[in-house]
Protein backbone atom coordinates (compact mmCIF):
# COMPACT_ATOMS: atom_id res chain seq x y z
CA UNK A 1 0.00 0.00 0.00
CA UNK A 2 2.19 2.39 -0.79
CA UNK A 3 1.33 6.12 -0.99
CA UNK A 4 -1.71 5.16 1.10
CA UNK A 5 -2.89 5.20 4.53
CA UNK A 6 -3.17 1.51 6.00
CA UNK A 7 -7.15 1.79 7.84
CA UNK A 8 -5.73 1.38 11.06
CA UNK A 9 -3.73 4.16 11.04
CA UNK A 10 -6.41 6.18 9.42
CA UNK A 11 -8.40 4.94 12.44
CA UNK A 12 -5.82 6.02 15.18
CA UNK A 13 -5.13 9.63 13.32
CA UNK A 14 -9.17 10.02 13.08
CA UNK A 15 -9.24 9.30 17.04
CA UNK A 16 -6.11 10.98 18.27
CA UNK A 17 -7.26 14.47 16.23
CA UNK A 18 -11.08 14.03 17.54
CA UNK A 19 -9.79 12.73 20.83
CA UNK A 20 -6.29 14.05 21.92
CA UNK A 21 -4.84 12.51 25.20
CA UNK A 22 -5.68 14.12 28.13
CA UNK A 23 -2.07 15.70 28.73
CA UNK A 24 -2.57 18.10 25.71
CA UNK A 25 -5.25 19.93 27.63
CA UNK A 26 -3.61 19.42 30.69
CA UNK A 27 -0.03 18.29 30.61
CA UNK A 28 1.10 19.35 34.48
CA UNK A 29 -1.27 16.92 35.61
CA UNK A 30 -1.56 13.48 35.18
CA UNK A 31 -5.47 11.46 35.39
CA UNK A 32 -4.26 10.52 38.36
CA UNK A 33 -4.10 13.95 39.90
CA UNK A 34 -6.80 15.30 38.37
CA UNK A 35 -9.41 12.69 39.66
CA UNK A 36 -7.61 12.52 43.13
CA UNK A 37 -8.35 16.74 43.76
CA UNK A 38 -11.95 16.38 42.02
CA UNK A 39 -12.67 13.65 44.85
CA UNK A 40 -10.58 15.80 46.94
CA UNK A 41 -12.76 18.94 45.84
CA UNK A 42 -16.64 16.74 46.56
CA UNK A 43 -15.80 15.55 49.83
CA UNK A 44 -15.16 19.22 51.10
CA UNK A 45 -18.53 19.80 49.22
CA UNK A 46 -20.28 17.15 51.30
CA UNK A 47 -18.23 18.37 54.30
CA UNK A 48 -19.42 21.90 53.62
CA UNK A 49 -23.01 21.53 52.12
CA UNK A 50 -23.96 18.47 54.81
CA UNK A 51 -25.28 15.00 53.93
CA UNK A 52 -29.06 15.73 53.76
CA UNK A 53 -30.91 17.12 50.74
CA UNK A 54 -34.16 17.98 48.60
CA UNK A 55 -34.72 16.16 45.72
CA UNK A 56 -37.74 16.73 42.91
CA UNK A 57 -40.10 15.69 45.51
CA UNK A 58 -39.59 17.82 47.90
CA UNK A 59 -42.09 20.37 46.53
CA UNK A 60 -44.67 17.44 46.87
CA UNK A 61 -43.69 16.26 50.27
CA UNK A 62 -44.43 19.11 52.94
CA UNK A 63 -48.21 19.30 54.13
CA UNK A 64 -48.97 21.99 50.95
CA UNK A 65 -48.03 19.79 47.96
CA UNK A 66 -48.94 17.01 49.29
CA UNK A 67 -52.61 18.08 49.49
CA UNK A 68 -52.35 20.10 46.04
CA UNK A 69 -51.22 16.45 45.07
CA UNK A 70 -53.70 14.65 46.50
CA UNK A 71 -56.29 16.66 45.00
CA UNK A 72 -54.85 16.70 41.55
CA UNK A 73 -55.24 12.59 41.68
CA UNK A 74 -58.91 13.21 42.91
CA UNK A 75 -59.87 16.52 40.27
CA UNK A 76 -57.52 16.70 37.95
CA UNK A 77 -58.53 19.72 36.51
CA UNK A 78 -58.45 22.02 39.62
CA UNK A 79 -55.58 19.95 41.12
CA UNK A 80 -53.53 20.49 37.52
CA UNK A 81 -53.82 24.27 39.15
CA UNK A 82 -52.92 23.11 42.30
CA UNK A 83 -49.60 21.80 41.34
CA UNK A 84 -48.53 24.05 38.72
CA UNK A 85 -46.85 26.86 40.35
CA UNK A 86 -45.08 23.86 42.02
CA UNK A 87 -44.39 22.48 38.62
CA UNK A 88 -42.91 25.76 37.78
CA UNK A 89 -41.00 26.02 40.56
CA UNK A 90 -39.33 22.20 39.78
CA UNK A 91 -38.50 23.43 36.31
CA UNK A 92 -37.08 27.35 36.85
CA UNK A 93 -36.39 27.92 40.54
CA UNK A 94 -35.34 24.33 41.62
CA UNK A 95 -33.60 26.29 45.02
CA UNK A 96 -37.48 27.25 46.22
CA UNK A 97 -37.83 23.30 47.13
CA UNK A 98 -36.28 24.90 50.16
CA UNK A 99 -40.31 26.49 50.87
CA UNK A 100 -41.77 23.53 50.78
CA UNK A 101 -39.53 20.64 52.81
CA UNK A 102 -36.76 20.11 54.57
CA UNK A 103 -33.48 18.29 54.00
CA UNK A 104 -33.71 14.97 54.07
CA UNK A 105 -31.36 11.66 54.10
CA UNK A 106 -31.31 9.85 51.12
CA UNK A 107 -30.60 5.94 51.90
CA UNK A 108 -29.52 5.16 48.33
CA UNK A 109 -27.18 8.74 48.64
CA UNK A 110 -25.53 6.71 52.09
CA UNK A 111 -25.00 3.46 50.62
CA UNK A 112 -23.16 5.18 47.22
CA UNK A 113 -20.95 7.77 49.55
CA UNK A 114 -20.28 4.55 51.64
CA UNK A 115 -19.36 2.85 48.85
CA UNK A 116 -17.29 5.40 47.23
CA UNK A 117 -15.51 6.22 50.74
CA UNK A 118 -14.70 2.42 51.05
CA UNK A 119 -13.35 2.61 47.63
CA UNK A 120 -10.96 5.49 48.87
CA UNK A 121 -9.59 3.90 51.59
CA UNK A 122 -8.82 0.65 48.96
CA UNK A 123 -6.74 2.78 46.79
CA UNK A 124 -4.84 4.96 49.34
CA UNK A 125 -5.09 2.81 52.27
CA UNK A 126 -6.07 6.19 53.98
CA UNK A 127 -8.15 5.22 57.61
CA UNK A 128 -9.96 8.39 57.36
CA UNK A 129 -11.64 7.63 53.77
CA UNK A 130 -12.24 3.99 56.05
CA UNK A 131 -14.28 5.73 58.88
CA UNK A 132 -16.37 8.10 56.17
CA UNK A 133 -17.27 4.74 54.71
CA UNK A 134 -18.11 3.02 58.47
CA UNK A 135 -20.17 6.67 59.00
CA UNK A 136 -22.15 6.25 55.67
CA UNK A 137 -23.09 2.66 56.56
CA UNK A 138 -23.64 3.42 60.18
CA UNK A 139 -25.86 5.77 59.29
CA UNK A 140 -27.90 3.48 56.65
CA UNK A 141 -28.29 1.00 58.91
CA UNK A 142 -29.77 3.62 61.31
CA UNK A 143 -31.95 5.08 59.22
CA UNK A 144 -33.25 2.08 57.01
CA UNK A 145 -32.51 -1.48 58.24
CA UNK A 146 -35.69 -1.23 60.97
CA UNK A 147 -37.14 -4.08 59.07
CA UNK A 148 -38.15 -6.59 61.47
CA UNK A 149 -37.48 -9.46 59.46
CA UNK A 150 -33.85 -7.60 59.06
CA UNK A 151 -31.26 -7.17 61.74
CA UNK A 152 -28.90 -4.21 61.45
CA UNK A 153 -26.10 -6.09 60.73
CA UNK A 154 -27.60 -8.53 58.18
CA UNK A 155 -28.83 -5.28 56.47
CA UNK A 156 -25.67 -3.70 56.05
CA UNK A 157 -24.38 -7.04 55.38
CA UNK A 158 -26.46 -7.48 52.34
CA UNK A 159 -25.80 -4.45 50.82
CA UNK A 160 -21.54 -5.41 51.15
CA UNK A 161 -22.22 -8.38 49.55
CA UNK A 162 -24.48 -7.20 46.66
CA UNK A 163 -22.79 -3.73 46.44
CA UNK A 164 -18.97 -3.62 47.08
CA UNK A 165 -18.02 -7.44 47.31
CA UNK A 166 -18.69 -7.72 43.99
CA UNK A 167 -16.38 -5.10 42.32
CA UNK A 168 -13.46 -5.61 44.92
CA UNK A 169 -9.99 -7.76 43.05
CA UNK A 170 -10.16 -11.37 44.20
CA UNK A 171 -6.62 -10.88 45.77
CA UNK A 172 -8.22 -8.75 48.98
Amino acid sequence: MSGRQSPDSHFREMISHRYPPSSVFCPQYSAAQRISRALTNFAEWLDAYGETSWDYQSFFAGPVGGRAKALYYRHRLVGTAAVAPMVFFEAFFPAARRLFYHPVRFPIVDAHYAMGFAFLYQVTGDSAQLERAVHFLNMLKDTRCRQPSFSANECISAFFRMMIMPKLPNET
